[in-house]
């Protein structure tokens, strides 16, 4: 299935746009997981699920507002093991 998301978290955009930069075209993966509490402004690890989905972007555009939309393909369901804050 195909999904549009609107992301405005800029650590979410980052992890998109790096997402955007490896590996070959249409090889462009991301491991999406929802919130617990949509609110929380600076999740920690215990705020997100930890099952959740792997996904090839279709394409990513930056909106005028600040935003980005993402066209993300969902693949498979899938478990994470840990969770890092890279920055």
């Amino acid at each position: 299935m195909v999904v549009p998301l609107f992301v405005g978290r800029e650590k979410s955009i980052s992890a998109l746009e790096e997402a955007m930069g490896k590996g070959a075209a249409g090889g462009k993966e991301i491991f999406l997981s929802a919130q617990r509490k949509a609110k929380t402004n600076e999740p920690i690890p215990e705020d997100i699920f930890t099952i959740g989905t792997i996904g090839t972007i279709i394409q990513l555009l930056r909106l005028p507002d600040g935003t980005v939309k993402v066209l993300v393909e969902g693949m498979q369901r899938a478990n994470t093991k840990q969770i890092s804050d890279n920055g």
